[in-house]
């Protein structure tokens, strides 16, 4: 049994920090297998880059990405609970993905200045699947 010490206590903690860190990264890989062959689908932490957004730049959604092997499979960005934009493409992928979801100045237009939300919505198209990032701020000025 270990001491009661400020030295045990940290490890036990470093213990379950473990634990669950390795458990919200299982949560976000979803594996099917089927009689013929396994997919892996997986989606990252979502960043808005750049933020805050100014009018002359140009706005990136980026977020890890993993769509294994070949599906058909439709990409949303959603700012403020609204389909902003849509992309369908026939492929894997398994790395970074950037999708650029427009000038600064079009979305203030269309959202105005402020704080805004962000998600990205990964449907493939073969399966049914859904996949989401969690939901992220960022601000348009």
């Amino acid at each position: 049994m270990e001491p009661h010490t400020a030295m045990g206590r940290r490890e036990r903690s470093f213990r379950v920090l473990r634990v669950v860190a390795a458990a919200v990264t299982l949560s976000c890989v979803l594996v099917v297998s089927g009689c013929s062959e396994s997919r892996v689908y997986s989606i990252g932490v979502l960043q808005v880059e750049p933020d805050p957004v100014q009018p002359d730049d140009l706005v990136r959604f980026t977020f890890g990405l993993t769509v294994a092997p070949e599906r058909n499979f439709t990409v949303t960005a959603f700012i403020d609970s609204t389909a902003h934009a849509s992309q369908t493409l026939q492929r894997g992928y398994d790395g970074l993905f950037e999708f650029v979801v427009g000038q600064g100045s079009d979305l203030v237009a269309a959202y105005g200045v402020g704080s805004h939300q962000a998600v990205v919505h990964v449907r493939i198209n073969d399966d049914g699947f859904l996949l989401r990032t969690e939901t992220t701020g960022f601000v348009l000025q």
